[in-house]
């Protein structure tokens, strides 16, 4: 005969409340990795060695947009997938050998955007 099965519907529902518990639980934890864009880019945060970008500078202008209050310039740089600002301190080393490598570079290349005044 047949078997009467009361707690059918409530244990199919505990199982799927389960597995969108555990769906939750993988979605959050991805979310968690990622970046907060409100610490990462705090003045008083100290960024960690992981926190650098690298990029190969194919076209540095060769004169600082701005310069901003706290002793830093803003520097045009052209890379593979574009234009990007970059900041740094006045007399930066890294700054002063794109520039050499752009100077020596000026009489072989024409600048990479036409729109530039290069």
């Amino acid at each position: 005969m047949l078997k009467e099965r009361r707690n059918q519907g409530t244990i199919a529902l505990l199982v799927i409340t389960f597995i969108f518990l555990a769906v939750a639980a993988v979605m959050g934890f991805i979310q968690y990795q990622k970046v907060n864009t409100k610490t990462a880019y705090d003045r008083n945060s100290n960024p960690g060695a992981d926190s650098a970008v690298y990029a190969e500078v194919s076209y540095i202008f060769p004169e600082a947009l701005i310069e901003v209050e706290d002793n830093t310039q803003v520097w045009l740089v052209a890379y593979q997938d574009g234009y990007v600002g970059l900041q740094a301190k006045k007399g930066d080393k890294q700054i002063a050998q794109l520039l050499e490598r752009e100077k020596g570079r000026a009489g072989k290349k024409s600048c990479p955007n036409r729109w530039l005044l290069c």
